[in-house]
């Protein structure tokens, strides 16, 4: 992990980089020796992900006053709390069990209803993606600042493990579906990915890469074309409007029209 530096000279959010970074390595002791076990979503569970939210918590509690969403704890904290963090311990628990190194833990951080911090850690590959505020964002150590693209034959769109009960005959690129929701749109951001179609996902599956994503200049929107607002993490973390597109806010009307929501 040496070759990952902290972009911020904020000693607040380098504490939390840190951390993140620790519960990394509590991520590590377990990759790829987990059965796990299957939740009603179809999901799956590992002793991993309850480890890396319980240290989480602990220590995010111990730098802020906040209040704490996580996929396995739900909320805790008081509401009328500064900071709201949501924490995802493994964003691709299926692909982490099968010792694929594909998966990240996620942190997002809002002070009251703005991004303050956002990060997706892959400690697999050593990969960091941070968001600071909505000014920076950095992938380990290079700055990242979305371009427009569009789509074409060479372009990709990622999407959820649902995509066959979808129409996408209309896009021109390629479909990938890695199982990871996050990494999917980190991909748009730094420009690897075209778009991203998110189906079957909760909100906090995406918070810290949507604060990375809007740091970098990046916009979310429903598929009405409402854009997604960081104050709808904060309310609840669930998804509660539907599906929503990524891409860069230029290339939106062109990407919207290939992609064809609706059950085949």
């Amino acid at each position: 992990m040496g070759g990952i530096k902290v972009v911020t000279d904020n000693g607040l959010m380098n504490e939390i980089i840190k951390s993140v970074k620790d519960a990394g390595k509590i991520a590590m002791d377990f990759y790829g020796t987990e059965k796990g076990t299957m939740k009603i979503d179809g999901t799956w569970l590992t002793k991993a992900d309850f480890k890396i939210e319980k240290f989480l918590r602990q220590q995010i509690s111990k730098i802020l006053n906040v209040r704490i969403f996580g996929e396995e704890g739900l909320w805790t904290g008081n509401e009328n709390e500064q900071y709201t963090a949501i924490i995802d311990p493994i964003d691709g628990t299926a692909l982490f069990k099968a010792k694929i190194p594909i998966w990240g833990i996620s942190v997002a951080i809002f002070n009251h209803k703005t991004p303050w911090l956002g990060i997706f850690y892959m400690p697999a590959t050593e990969t960091i993606y941070i968001g600071i505020n909505d000014t920076r964002a950095q992938k380990n150590n290079e700055t990242i600042n979305i371009t427009p693209t569009y789509p074409s034959k060479d372009s990709y769109i990622g999407v959820s493990s649902d995509a066959h009960l979808y129409s996408l005959d209309n896009y021109p690129g390629k479909v990938r579906a890695f199982g990871v929701s996050a990494l999917h749109l980190l991909l748009v951001t730094t420009g690897e990915f075209q778009s991203a179609l998110f189906t079957r996902f909760n909100l906090y599956d995406i918070a810290a890469a949507a604060i990375i994503h809007w740091a970098a200049g990046g916009v979310l929107y429903y598929i009405s074309g409402e854009e997604v607002k960081p104050d709808e993490f904060v309310k609840s973390g669930e998804n509660k409007k539907g599906a929503i597109l990524a891409c860069h806010p230029q290339t939106y009307v062109e990407t919207r029209a290939c992609v064809m929501i609706g059950s085949t």
